[in-house]
């Protein structure tokens, strides 16, 4: 499974300050494939990790609201719902093989 993720420059512009910069993320913490979505997770908190202790975005730190889609067709669009309505502030990033589906029937809903 592909992960979808935004990249990111935290270039030598003048420094912020402010609330960190949310990067929402979706995976799978249980299910038959916990195991990828836990790997990836680690991934996305490593390089988090690294960005911030660069001094982060253009000086705001990089913080990641993480979901659990729970590996389950019935209930994955939940997640998705939670970004709705509370918005990250960067992006979205998770396996485009269930974010990418949920995104699209919820903005088809909207219609």
């Amino acid at each position: 499974a592909g992960t979808g993720s935004a990249g990111f420059n935290t270039g030598s512009g003048p420094a912020t300050s402010g609330a960190p910069i949310k990067v929402g993320v979706i995976e799978s913490f249980g299910g038959i494939l916990s195991s990828n979505g836990l790997a990836q997770i680690k991934g996305i908190e490593y390089f988090i990790n690294q960005v911030n202790a660069k001094g982060g975005l253009h000086g705001r730190k990089l913080q990641a609201v993480e979901r659990d889609d729970k590996h389950d067709p019935a209930t994955a669009d939940q997640p998705m719902h939670h970004y709705v309505n509370e918005p990250a502030d960067l992006g979205i990033v998770g396996d485009v093989h269930k974010v990418v589906p949920a995104l699209i029937e919820l903005l088809r809903a909207k219609q």
